[in-house]
């Protein structure tokens, strides 16, 4: 495992030192910390609060994370590895649980006057966060994925002047609604894979250079917030994902709902 994880980590330096660096948060330091912790021979971790303690102390008190809390860029990179680092899906999950329903309040000197769309200690105003619901996919809990997203696509995007919260860098912020509205979303950008989230809209239809694939959801209501199956081409789905080589012309992607989570 920790050979597989080693290889990973230093792909992701190398493509990030062809990109020069990074205003708001020193990414390539992060990595290299991130990947001493992780690789440490000495390091055993019992519990999820013993993994925070160690990033905090290795990667934070080298001051290389300023715009993210621990583990929410690191779970981009090593999400496969990270539940078993973590003491298993459960703790994974409890992890996740405890981001989300501690509280919202932010104090001291250095707190910023300006966070919007917090769950818990959770931000979508802040971009590199906007992965983080689809964790709970690799947890004992994978449909608090939906009830997440639910909160989310419902409360934080409004009609209204000042119906999105955060800062549209680049687009980020509506293209995140656009791809969770439809129940597609990629959670880690290069990789191939799409995660089944929890879409809002009955029918979606993208327009390809040979054709249409076309996303249908079934029982879809406020109250059936929670996926029953997943089907492509009629064919049941034993994962919550699609890779990007399924979404071709003349295909279809069947979500259907339900008020009960599976």
């Amino acid at each position: 495992m920790f050979s597989n994880l080693s290889e990973k980590l230093d792909k992701a330096l190398q493509v990030l030192k062809g990109h020069g660096s990074i205003t708001e948060i020193n990414v390539a330091e992060t990595l290299k910390e991130v990947r001493r912790v992780l690789l440490d021979a000495d390091v055993n971790f019992k519990t999820a609060k013993d993994f925070t303690q160690r990033v905090k102390e290795k990667a934070i008190g080298q001051d290389v994370l300023t715009n993210l809390k621990p583990g929410q860029l690191m779970v981009k990179i090593v999400k496969d590895e990270l539940a078993e680092l973590m003491g298993g899906k459960k703790a994974f999950g409890d992890w996740l649980d405890k981001l989300f329903t501690t509280s919202s309040k932010v104090t001291g000197e250095n707190a910023s006057g300006d966070i919007t769309g917090l769950i818990g200690q959770y931000a979508h105003g802040n971009e590199p966060s906007h992965h983080i619901p689809y964790l709970y996919q690799f947890t004992d809990r994978p449909w608090r994925t939906q009830e997440i997203l639910d909160i989310i696509l419902n409360s934080f995007y409004t009609p209204s002047p000042g119906g999105i919260i955060g800062n549209e860098d680049c687009g980020q912020m509506s293209a995140w609604y656009i791809m969770n509205a439809i129940g597609l979303y990629q959670m880690t950008p290069g990789c191939n894979t799409f995660y089944v989230g929890r879409p809002i809209v009955d029918k979606a239809t993208l327009s390809l250079e040979k054709g249409n694939f076309t996303i249908k959801v079934l029982n879809h209501s406020m109250e059936n917030k929670y996926v029953q199956k997943v089907l492509l081409d009629e064919r049941a789905k034993k994962s919550m994902s699609i890779q990007f080589e399924d979404i071709k012309a003349d295909s279809e992607l069947i979500i259907v709902m339900g008020n009960e989570p599976l």
